[in-house]
Order: C-alpha cells, then structure tokens, then sequence
C-alpha cells in the first residue's frame, strides 16, 4: 500500500492538471446528476415491520386527526405560590387558549364541544363519565396531579402539581413534530409566553418538542472560518492554509454528493 501510495502521490505531483481536471470532472458529474435528479429530502422515520410502525400507520388511516406528534409545556410559578388561583389561574388559561389557536394545534376542545353536544349518544363522553366516576370512588392518589377545571369541566390536557407551583400542558400536532414547518414549534411556544408576558409564571417546552436542527448553520460555517485562521496564523501563508481546506471540502462535497446521487 505504501508503496502504490507513493507512486500514486509521484504521478499527481509530476501531473498536476490531469488530477485537478479529474476531480472537477467527478464534481460536475455529480452536479449534473443532482440537477437533472433532484434527491427527495424527508425527516420520515420509518421503521416497516414493526409492530409500532404498523400501529402509527393505522392511527394515520383511520384517525389522521390523532397521528400527530405530541407537545408538552410546562408552566412554574415562584415557590410559596399558586398557579390555579387568582391572575395566575386566568393567566394560565390565557396561554392554553394562545396554544390551541396557534398554527398546526389540534384544538380537542372543539371535539369535545361535539361529543358534548351528542349527549348520552356519545360513546366517548359515556366512557369519560365511566371514567370520572371510578376516579371519584377510588380518590385521589397521594401526590397525584389534578387536572384543571373550569365550571366543573377539566381543561383538556391541563394538570396541576399537588402543592399548585406547576402546570403541565400536552396538546397535539396535526402532523408528526420533525415534519412540522420550520419555526412552528418555536412559534407555537412563543404564543403562551406571549400569553404569560407580565406575569411570573415560566414556560418550559419539553425536550419532545425539539425539532430537527439544519445540516448547515452557524456553527458549521464558523468552524469553517476559524479552521481558516488557525491554518493561516500556523503555516503563514494564505495559499498554504486554503490547499488543505480545497480538499477537504472537495471530499466532503463529492462524497455527499455521490451519497445523494446514488440514493435514488
């Protein structure tokens, strides 16, 4: 190997345009195969034959409403305090509201208000009173978080901790979270503390709520620059420092490329 490597090192150096024309020759092949076959980018994580995987695509057929990913806001208040009391209690139902109209939430309130509307004809609100009732016979478990009512009507998806210093909001998406709009989480998020501004309760999303971060961003880039500067202060020179950033951006680039142009 050492060898072959040597003669292989011998020749590009002895022929230095016949390489450079072969590389920009693989690099253009590979453009023109990505322009004339764009790759299909998706976030979908599938995993087919999996029990799970069979669930969530029957959930997706026949209930599409309730496919969706899930979020999770958590609200606090200061430590001696309340949040279902007083402003605080009004303020929290401000936010929940703020959350259920913003883009991509699926409001259940307005099912509800549906199934309510059927009366005892409803399955699901004969379920829930089933439910209710052996809750109320069995009590409260120590510790156990209370959902929020208003008019003696829980607020969908609101629990209160024990000693009332935290909430716990879960509310649905219309479709699973990395497959969102970029920024819809952020936005959805920025509603209930929009909702909260002036008041001392804090919103804390849950990590579920993470979207999927950009293959390139800033950071890359920086690292890019200060890779740049590290080479031109240590070699001294700007054309000693670019020949290795060339190539390796010339390998990150034709071996992503290819990945791509050979996906399809």
């Amino acid at each position: 190997m050492s060898r072959f490597l040597h003669r292989l090192g011998r020749t590009a150096f002895h022929q230095p345009f016949l390489f450079i024309g072969g590389w920009v020759g693989l690099i253009a092949v590979i453009v023109a195969i990505l322009v004339m076959n764009p790759p299909a980018l998706s976030t979908e994580l599938r995993i087919d034959g999996t029990p799970a995987q069979q669930v969530i695509d029957d959930l997706t057929r026949q209930m599409p409403q309730a496919s969706g990913g899930q979020g999770m806001i958590a609200f606090a208040v200061p430590d001696g305090q309340r949040i279902d009391e007083g402003p605080r209690r009004a303020a929290l139902l401000a936010a929940v509201d703020a959350v259920f109209a913003a883009d991509h939430v699926v409001d259940t309130r307005a099912a509800m208000a549906a199934e309510m509307a059927r009366g005892p004809a409803s399955a699901l609100i004969s379920a829930s009173q089933a439910i209710g009732r052996a809750q109320a016979q069995a009590g409260p478990g120590p510790g156990a978080p209370q959902p929020l009512r208003v008019d003696g009507a829980a607020v969908p998806g609101v629990v209160i901790s024990p000693d009332g210093a935290g909430a716990l909001f879960q509310f649905q998406f219309d479709r699973q979270t990395f497959e969102l709009p970029t920024g819809t989480v952020e936005h959805t998020v920025e509603a209930a503390r929009t909702a909260l501004s002036g008041t001392d309760i804090r919103v804390l999303p849950s990590a579920s709520m993470l979207q999927v971060p950009e293959l390139i961003g800033v950071g890359e880039v920086v690292g890019v620059l200060v890779a740049a500067l590290v080479l031109v202060v240590t070699l001294g020179s700007v054309l000693a420092a670019g020949l290795p950033l060339v190539t390796a951006l010339t390998g990150v680039g034709v071996g992503v490329g290819g990945a791509f142009a050979l996906s399809h």
